[in-house]
């Protein structure tokens, strides 16, 4: 890398969900942090930054999913312990 390639750990762009300020420690194989730097890399995105956003679609993309369902079900009547 040369003078002005250098990639910092954070991006300067500030999270829509507000300050982070909350931790997750999570163990993974050496295999998975390393391709995780190889996308974040390819994206031009510091490796936090990259899996952060992965998390924050995969669960409030499938929360949202799952809320829309329960709320269908219940207003179609499914899902009531009317007996």
């Amino acid at each position: 890398m040369g003078m002005g390639d250098d990639i910092f750990s954070r991006s300067g762009n500030t999270s829509a969900s507000g300050k982070l300020t909350d931790r997750i420690d999570v163990p993974v194989s050496e295999n998975l942090k390393n391709e995780l730097g190889f996308l974040a890399v390819a994206a031009g995105r510091p490796t936090s930054e990259y899996v952060r956003d992965i998390l924050e679609a995969w669960c409030f993309g499938e929360s949202h999913r799952v809320r829309k369902m329960v709320r269908l079900g219940l207003e179609n009547g499914h899902g009531r312990n009317d007996g």
